[in-house]
């Protein structure tokens, strides 16, 4: 909103008219002075001590920022009641307004200096193949989890801010010139409707486009003067993902989309006319001394209510999935033999391996079942960790076939068989026959708990970096790489995870890890799903993963608030790399929810983050 104000405030500037911005209160009043204030905005976070006086509030400007549709709309024209004028930057917001009593007039947005921070430089790089900007939203999230899983092999970024109150930039919240930069940084912007609203996002375009990030849209109202396929591009939820791939393989076309935007909306949009349309309406209101707008239409209920009203759940299926076309594409792009030699040299020492040996938690007993030609002399980077359930043993090796499509380098597979079927185990080690090439160990045990499989098998791991994958589901070829980056590219962090499409019957229901590392927020809630990343040393300082059968289910979230309680941290890959059933998400959703001896116990081990969270009783 501040941007948006900012580019209203210097489009009246240039016709000679002081402009200053103020922020969460009115200030004194002025009776030479008209004021713009975004309406539902200012009501949910602006301070109540600083609300307007009714002179002030009769010569202010409504600025409707909202989309027909939502509940952000009916919150604003619940509002407009008593202030002197009303402008909205969509046309069928302001069509709606009129229609129900209120005198508003459509703004059109342009350009605007303030947010080119690409100048149409010509030859310019840019690093992010897909972008995404857009808060939490029940819609919008499980389509960006279905779009994401067909963009795996491209460079995506998607940052998905908690739908509440930001007053400063996060990790997924950018502001000013930071996101003009990454908007010129990137080769196609997505844009997802969020509730029942299907206009045009005119402030998310038009940003988009002074910085030359072609928009991939779902088809929306209100884009005149805006054309389809000349300054944009549209297509239907379940096909954005697969028409994003397809932009990309043509880069001449979206220069040529990136460069007429540009120009159209520089040259056909300048923002000054609607600076100096704004500039009218100021000048007219102390003109007519302060007559306030009126309204026809009651409205329905306080709007003190729309601040903890949620989002409604649309009623059309969103997301989607085909595990198993995802799957086989996944094996036709990566597919391929690997030498049986040593990749690159190990990336740890033989004394850093006794160490884990003797350190980390009692294992449980093993016996090795079976292991690849090529498994004696690979030095890995990255070891897999994977626990074969012998009741779900089918799921376990679908999961583990889709590691085998990785496309890192320097990776092995040791897995552990917790079944008694003899024929299950002689199944699994015939699939480390058939994959000789890939460096596999296949354990056998009694793995009665997941911390107990996860350290036997981190015992075996030869690699610096640990893969713990979840149990079914499945990751694609680019995850490992895309991890392992991360890790590198942040050597403090303990550890590296990504987001997750929540799948059930073939269809994205949820978009799990989203949000950057936040230990305040781990204290509430676990949004972290496996895979993860970690440095196998950093575990081994922890001690391992949680034995106690009291934590059972909980010990990825144990390890989590382990981390961020001795400082460490986790770091976010904003992209979709893995997949799994609902019933696989992390534990626990709610903090709050936890049972009182396993709250006790979390606390215990992670003290100085989880005190005073719940005081067990």
């Amino acid at each position: 909103m501040t941007e948006l104000l900012g580019a209203f405030a210097a489009g009246v500037r240039v016709g000679g008219d002081a402009v200053e911005l103020t922020f969460d209160e009115f200030p004194d009043d002025d009776p030479e002075c008209v004021y713009v204030v975004v309406p539902h905005e200012f009501d949910a976070w602006g301070h109540a001590s600083g609300a307007p006086s009714a002179p002030q509030r009769a010569r202010t400007i409504a600025l409707c920022t909202e989309n027909l549709g939502t509940p952000w709309f009916e919150a604003t024209y619940a509002l407009l009641s008593g202030y002197g004028a009303a402008v909205s930057i969509n046309r069928s917001s302001a069509a709606e307004l009129r229609r129900r009593g209120i005198r508003c007039e459509h703004l059109q947005l342009g350009y605007c200096a303030d947010w080119d921070s690409w100048h149409r430089e010509p030859g310019a790089a840019r690093e992010i193949d897909v972008l995404y900007l857009g808060a939490a939203d029940p819609r919008r999230d499980p389509l960006l989890a279905g779009i994401g899983t067909s963009l795996w092999a491209r460079e995506c970024q998607f940052l998905v801010p908690p739908l509440e109150q930001r007053t400063a930039p996060r990790a997924d919240f950018l502001l000013g010139q930071d996101k003009y930069r990454r908007l010129a940084d990137a080769k196609i912007l997505l844009n997802l409707h969020r509730t029942t609203s299907a206009a045009l996002e005119w402030m998310r375009f038009v940003e988009a486009i002074c910085n030359g990030c072609v928009v991939l849209s779902e088809p929306s109202l209100d884009a005149e003067p805006l054309v389809p396929g000349e300054h944009f591009v549209d297509a239907p939820a379940a096909r954005i993902g697969e028409v994003a791939d397809a932009l990309l393989e043509d880069p001449a076309q979206v220069e040529t989309l990136r460069q007429r935007a540009y120009d159209f909306v520089r040259q056909q949009l300048p923002m000054e006319p609607a600076g100096e349309r704004l500039a009218e309406l100021a000048s007219a209101l102390l003109r007519a001394s302060r007559r306030p707008i009126t309204s026809t239409a009651t409205p329905a209920w306080h709007p003190s209510a729309t601040v903890a009203t949620a989002p409604p759940q649309p009623s059309d299926t969103v997301g989607g999935l085909d595990v198993t076309a995802a799957l086989e594409r996944a094996r036709r792009t990566a597919a391929r033999e690997r030498p049986a030699a040593p990749s690159r040299g190990a990336r740890h020492t033989g004394g850093l391996l006794a160490a884990i040996k003797s350190r980390l938690s009692p294992m449980i007993r093993h016996h090795v079942v079976a292991q690849s030609a090529s498994y004696g002399e690979a030095a890995p980077c990255v070891s897999v960790l994977c626990v074969i359930d012998g009741e779900h043993e089918r799921q376990s090796l679908e999961l583990l076939d889709t590691v085998i499509t990785s496309s890192h380098e320097d990776v092995e597979v040791v897995a552990l068989h917790t079944g008694d079927s003899v024929r299950g185990r002689s199944r699994t080690a015939r699939l480390f026959a058939e994959r000789a090439s890939i460096p596999m160990l296949l354990l056998r045990g009694d793995g009665r708990d997941l911390g107990g499989a996860r350290n036997h098998l981190a015992r075996h791991a030869r690699g610096a970096l640990l893969l713990a994958l979840p149990a079914r589901g499945g990751v694609f070829p680019s995850t490992i790489e895309r991890l392992t980056r991360a890790a590198e590219d942040d050597p403090d962090a303990s550890f590296a995870y990504a987001m997750v499409a929540v799948v059930d019957e073939g269809k994205a229901v949820e978009l799990r890890g989203a949000l950057p590392w936040e230990p305040p927020r781990l204290a509430r809630e676990n949004w972290i799903d496996t895979p993860v990343l970690l440095r196998r040393e950093r575990l081994l300082e922890l001690g391992g993963y949680a034995i106690d059968e009291r934590l059972s289910g909980l010990e990825d979230f144990d390890l989590w608030c382990r981390i961020a309680n001795s400082a460490g941290r986790g770091v976010h890959v904003p992209q979709v790399l893995a997949w799994h059933s609902p019933c696989d998400s992390a534990k626990p959703a709610d903090v709050a929810s936890l049972d009182p001896e396993s709250a006790r116990l979390l606390q215990e081990r992670a003290p100085r983050l989880l005190a005073g969270v719940r005081e067990p009783s």
